[in-house]
């Protein structure tokens, strides 16, 4: 097995004896939000995205972003979204329907503001800002000269905005910016044969700033970054960290955004209650988009904490979206060596950009969407490429489907790439349930039990991790561990990994996965990929 400990066994490396988890209350950072938004209450929603900038590098996914959001928006019933595109989105214009959706607003409404594109950091217009450095939404119009020096939203000016919706009426406001310097975690290099996708961020423009036409922050005004007691605040990066575009179903998107259009679509919904609390979207968010991009982006979520606010409420049950044929791409193939391949491959389509997965027919490599190489040694074997395809699609069916369990997987060190003989440590906390189940995915979609093993118990004590170590080998490329618990054990899961133990059988799990997921709601998931090489 490629995942196996430096002493030839995944359990011979263990440490036995892990302390047990202390139990302790957790004090909720900010504030905690009234039961329910109250009856009656309307949501109107302002939803921005950029593509094309007049002095900027151009952005692929955004308008999608814009587009998947007020998607999302319009299936929860709301009828009052205003979605402006590219040259759309002027200054005032964004201003000025801002000032329309709070004057229309009552008591207990919720207003969103959703924005994609390009993110900048600038000198700080305020003396009381801390690194001396303030966020700016750069619009599509923005030049380095005035008077579109002004075609940007600092974050004075956002703070403006949603303070007249929160001091004058308490509106509940949401906001959602898929930007950089907005959070982001980019711990692992891109491979150069991934499709090339924007960043979004600016370069610096600071020294144009002298000639700013936009007018300077009111003192009496509190800092942007103050607490403010009806906000919710989604953003796709930390301050110091930039925002790549991803390729998510053939097309490039902000994962973010992404995510957070599932979510208004029911997916985040698991135990099936009909409403999105504040807490269930944030778990569902923030995990959805480390899966989906690979664990190299992290969004923050402000306030942090577990609060039952009602959102949204769902209008009718939602089954998700379907899994759709994977985008593949055949690099350094001929034509009809393409055809014959494609031919015997199974749930993809053939594709020469937007590719969720490339094989390079020279190196033998596998490269995922989002930059990593996921497989080595794959020879051009309609069984082998499409063990690989079986897994991607599974995992893009489990994107997200772990979030708010409390379940939670660690590694140490880190989320880089780790290299041959590196000892990592995998932690499995928060394990509410006494049945126990842990798997891997490995990179070339062989399914490998990993506990119980034949001489171990189904179940462990709750509330107990579950520690071990383990040391890189090849084959090298994309692991996905996946932790389950439960209140009894999965029969059914159990003796599938027993009997494919070893084998290349990802097709064949997914249904008996989904089935008892189906059957127990009290089921905790947990998925972490973990990228080797040599």
């Amino acid at each position: 097995r490629n995942f196996t400990s430096c002493s030839g066994g995944w359990n011979l490396f263990r440490v036995r004896e892990p302390l047990r988890a202390l139990l302790a209350a957790v004090l909720l950072a900010g504030f905690i939000f009234a039961a329910a938004v109250p009856a009656g209450a309307k949501t109107r929603a302002l939803v921005v995205g950029i593509n094309d900038y007049k002095s900027e590098k151009d952005l692929k996914g955004a308008v999608n972003d814009a587009r998947d959001i007020a998607g999302g928006l319009r299936f929860l019933g709301v009828t009052d979204v205003v979605l402006l595109e590219n040259g759309a989105a002027r200054r005032d214009a964004i201003v000025a329907t801002w000032d329309r959706m709070v004057a229309e607003s009552g008591n207990g409404d919720v207003l969103v503001f959703s924005y994609a594109g390009h993110g900048a950091s600038e000198p700080a217009r305020r003396p009381d800002t801390p690194n001396g450095r303030s966020t700016a939404l750069v619009l599509g119009g923005f030049d380095t000269v005035a008077p579109d020096l002004g075609e940007r939203l600092t974050d004075d000016t956002l703070d403006k905005m949603f303070a007249k919706a929160e001091q004058k009426k308490k509106i509940l406001v949401l906001v959602i910016v898929d930007a950089c310097y907005s959070g982001g975690l980019l711990t692992r290099g891109i491979d150069p044969r991934a499709e090339a996708l924007p960043d979004r961020s600016t370069p610096s423009y600071d020294e144009f700033l002298g000639n700013d036409p936009l007018p300077p922050p009111d003192p009496q005004t509190p800092p942007a970054k103050a607490k403010h007691e009806n906000r919710l605040f989604f953003s796709s990066s930390d301050f110091d960290r930039t925002t790549p575009e991803v390729m998510i179903d053939g097309q490039p998107r902000g994962a973010l955004s992404w995510a957070f259009a599932r979510a208004l679509r029911g997916e985040a919904d698991r135990e099936h209650r009909g409403v999105l609390t504040k807490g269930v979207l944030a778990e569902y968010v923030i995990e959805a988009v480390r899966q989906r991009a690979e664990w190299r982006q992290t969004p923050h979520v402000d306030p942090p904490g577990q609060d039952d606010r009602v959102v949204f409420a769902l209008p009718r049950a939602s089954p998700g979206p379907a899994v759709a044929p994977l985008p593949v791409r055949l690099l350094g193939v001929s034509a009809a060596e393409a055809t014959r391949l494609s031919a015997a491959l199974h749930d993809i389509t053939p594709v020469e950009t937007g590719a969720d997965l490339t094989w390079d027919a020279a190196t033998e490599d596998i490269i995922s969407g989002v930059g990593d190489r996921v497989a080595q040694h794959i020879p051009a074997d309609p069984s082998r490429l499409q063990a690989v395809i079986d897994k991607w699609r599974l995992l893009h069916w489990l994107d997200g489907r772990g979030a708010g369990s409390g379940l939670d997987i660690a590694l140490s060190p880190g989320e880089q790439r780790h290299r041959a003989g590196t000892v990592i440590t995998l932690t499995v906390s928060g394990m509410r349930q006494p049945a126990f189940l842990l798997f891997n995915i490995a990179a070339d979609g062989t399914v490998q039990k990993l506990y119980p093993m034949p001489d171990e118990p189904p179940t462990r004590p709750a509330g107990v991790p579950y520690v071990v170590q383990t040391r890189v080998r090849t084959p090298f490329g994309a692991d996905h561990v996946v932790a389950i618990t439960s209140p009894a054990p999965l029969r059914e899961l159990q003796q599938f990994l027993d009997r494919y133990d070893g084998r290349p059988a990802a097709a064949g799990l997914w249904p008996v996965l989904e089935n008892s997921l189906r059957q127990n709601d009290a089921v905790q998931l947990a998925v972490h990929g973990l990228y080797t090489g040599p």
